[in-house]
């Protein structure tokens, strides 16, 4: 959020044109006013977690 730069998503190679989403692709986008962010962790043996950031006001 601090350096407004939105990460690319990972693997995609065919966004779905059914599913209306502003996809990142390949490349990360700059100059992006971002104030909330999420964060998936995905560990071995069920162990998952989601952090949801948001800029304050």
């Amino acid at each position: 959020m601090r350096h407004e730069t939105l990460l690319p998503t990972m693997h995609l190679k065919v966004p779905d044109l059914d599913c209306d989403l502003d996809y990142v692709p390949n490349v990360a986008r700059d100059n992006a006013a971002v104030h909330t962010m999420l964060s998936n962790s995905f560990a071995f043996g069920g162990t998952n977690a989601v952090l949801v950031l948001r800029a304050a006001r």
